[in-house]
């Protein structure tokens, strides 16, 4: 593809170059499989690939919630010394029957494992994502990665949203429309909550109406939707007014 363009043309260097780089990323993913291979080998033939579902949903005391809770924590432990990829697979051998045994689909456990996997990428100790960031910012690597964390805590309710709700376009369109729209609304709220800041910085009591109205977004039901995006469009109106307070007081500020 490169040759349509002189610009940005190969030449027999530049392509042994590219086969020599690819090959070398390639080791890390095929050192990483084998390792994986290695590990779930191991809970195979130790019989606890049997045995963690049935743990699993015995702790959980067959609750879908505790379950995605405590396979949360799995994936968070396993994340600290794993990338992504490999705290997926790992979990997904044991997890995903634990899941299939309380009614999930397939697909939609393994996506649950997945989403949850991509937490240990942000939450220090070990960090990378944050602490790449703070590189390139030369900003302060553990700040940045306790802010990461704050702000990206949306990723524990997107699992819920998919065992709980349509948002996997699993309903009619009607229920998958309210359930995007609803999820949509619940994130934008989590992330006012979470900074404190809307139009203007929020008080006391628009931060605790938000944070009710980001808890009702998410339970899937007509009613508590309807509510939240009344709650939202009042603090909106209310924010709107205060900003506007706020730019007439700017200027007779400055006059003094």
């Amino acid at each position: 593809v490169s040759w349509f363009r002189k610009e940005t043309r190969m030449g027999w260097r530049q392509i042994w170059q590219a086969l020599v780089t690819a090959g070398k990323n390639c080791l890390f993913v095929a050192a990483l499989t084998g390792a994986v291979g290695v590990l779930i080998g191991v809970l195979a033939l130790t019989g606890i690939v049997i045995k963690f579902p049935y743990i699993l949903v015995e702790l959980a005391g067959e609750s879908l919630l505790l379950t995605i809770g405590l396979i949360a924590v799995a994936t968070f432990v396993l994340g600290l010394p794993l990338p992504i990829t490999a705290t997926y697979l790992i979990v997904a051998v044991v997890a995903v029957p634990a899941l299939l045994k309380l009614g999930v689909p397939v697909l939609t456990a393994h996506l649950i494992i997945f989403w949850l996997s991509l937490d240990s990428n942000i939450t220090p100790p070990v960090a990378m994502g944050p602490f790449a960031a703070a590189a390139i910012a030369q900003a302060d690597p553990m700040k940045t990665g306790w802010a990461c964390f704050r702000f990206a805590k949306i990723i524990y309710v997107m699992p819920i949203l998919f065992a709980y709700t349509n948002i996997l376009l699993t309903g009619t369109p009607a229920e998958n429309l309210w359930a995007i729209a609803s999820a949509t609304l619940g994130t934008v709220l989590v992330s006012i909550v979470g900074t404190g800041f809307f139009l203007v910085r929020t008080t006391l009591i628009e931060w605790l109406l938000l944070a009710v109205a980001a808890v009702l977004a998410f339970i899937p039901s007509l009613a508590t939707g309807t509510a939240a995006i009344a709650i939202f469009g009042a603090v909106y109106l209310w924010q709107r007014k205060r900003a506007s307070f706020i730019v007439r007081e700017a200027p007779a500020s400055t006059a003094l």
